[in-house]
């Protein structure tokens, strides 16, 4: 039954010696496998430095081709002459292997003169190596904003010019305070509130003066902002969002944001990409009821509140899919993926927290554009019936009916 103690020494002996056997047969293949192994430098065992950038461009490609791997895989490669154009090493003059120690794509290939972010990254052992961190881009998007700010004032004029320094006032609110206090762990949804009232009151009244309209359409847009922010808070409690759907929320968990509040990231993302939108129908309900009143001082109070909701029916339709295309737009490629998955049913994937995310910011902005349309119409008849047009606009838009006495649906006679 039992094993003896003779048998159980023998028995250990056997297994040891096999053991012993195995190890050195085997000791000779590992060390002809092994990789050399790099030696910890102590001063960067608790934290690597950072990599550090600079801007570089090719002198020339010494060489280039397809290095080929097992099951058909290629890995195309470069070898480049560079000089490094900024740092403390400008004017330097290297060499750099492109594609051979990391992979890169065909299209990531470059050519001779063109500029491109040179990385220097540290190992362990404290030896450095370069890479090309990215291309040159920001050329073509500072002629890209120049075309941009160049249409907006040709058309627009001094207001477009206006308008300009607005969105450059609503970046720096962004940069400078929404960003840095959401940072330091203060709440998002608080901080976007703010930083939405200092936006809309800082661009509306540059863009369109400070006048009574101007105060109506601001009135509106905060007002649907808080029920815009209400039904977002509401749904994505119901839905149980955590937040976490987008690949962004994942590493803005990491490192130093570790505790952030990412249903509240969710939520102040929701506010600020529905500001946009608002400023933009709040503005426009409010003077088509100004003007409609100034058309037409012998409106009631109803008939002035009818035709106004009457534009911003056309306007409500024709943005309703807005924010839909906007956030379908952004979300494309993970849209993508998730039509193409063959081993998850459609069902799972509509319940995916990533695409109910994409619902809530698309339906609870679009449901808070629509409200604004009757806000905006019922504030802006209710003050437009009590007082007159401002006398500014007045006299930059003269009254049609005072210069040219027609009847009430005749056709304007213009004289040349």
């Amino acid at each position: 039954m039992f094993a003896s103690p003779t048998d159980s020494m023998n028995l250990g002996s056997a297994l040891v010696l096999a053991g012993l056997v195995l190890s050195l047969t085997g000791l000779p293949a590992a060390l002809a496998q092994a990789e050399p192994v790099l030696e910890p430098d102590p001063a960067l065992v608790d934290a690597l430095p950072a990599d550090r950038f600079t801007w570089a461009q090719v002198i020339t490609v010494l060489e280039e081709g397809v290095n080929e791997f097992e099951h058909g895989f290629q890995q195309p490669f470069q070898r480049l002459r560079m000089e490094i154009t900024s740092g403390p090493d400008k004017g330097v003059v290297r060499e750099l292997e492109h594609g051979t120690k990391y992979t890169i794509q065909p299209s990531d290939k470059l050519e001779a003169g063109e500029r491109f972010i040179l990385g220097e990254s540290t190992r362990i052992d404290g030896s450095t190596y370069l890479y090309v961190a990215d291309r040159a881009r920001t050329a073509a998007l500072g002629w890209l904003v120049v075309v941009f700010m160049g249409l907006v004032v040709a058309v627009s004029g001094r207001q477009g010019f206006l308008a300009l320094v607005g969105l450059a006032l609503s970046i720096g609110i962004l940069a400078w305070y929404v960003v840095p206090q959401i940072a330091a762990g203060q709440a998002p949804v608080g901080i976007a509130l703010v930083g939405a009232f200092l936006i809309a009151s800082a661009t509306l009244y540059l863009a369109h003066g400070i006048r009574w309209r101007t105060t109506v359409a601001l009135a509106s847009l905060l007002f649907t902002l808080l029920i815009a922010v209400g039904l977002s808070t509401l749904f994505a409690a119901l839905a149980h969002l955590s937040g976490t759907g987008s690949e962004a929320a994942f590493y803005a968990q990491l490192g130093s944001l570790g505790s952030l509040d990412l249903r509240g990231l969710l939520l102040a993302g929701i506010i600020l990409g529905t500001l946009g939108v608002l400023d933009d129908v709040t503005t426009t309900q409010a003077a088509t009821v100004e003007e409609l009143k100034r058309a037409k001082p012998s409106l009631s109070a109803r008939a002035l509140f009818a035709r106004g909701m009457s534009v911003g029916r056309e306007h409500v339709a024709s943005l309703v899919n807005t924010l839909a295309l906007a956030y379908a737009a952004v979300g494309l490629p993970l849209f993508l993926i998730a039509a193409t998955t063959q081993t998850v049913p459609f069902w799972v994937t509509l319940n995916s927290e990533f695409v109910v995310e994409e619902a809530l910011r698309t339906l609870a902005g679009s449901s808070a554009i629509v409200l604004a349309v009757p806000v905006t119409t019922f504030l802006a008849t209710l003050l437009f019936t009590r007082r007159p047009p401002d006398p500014d606009v007045e006299a930059k838009h003269p009254d049609v009916e005072a210069q040219h006495p027609d009847t009430e649906g005749s056709v304007p006679h213009f004289h040349s």
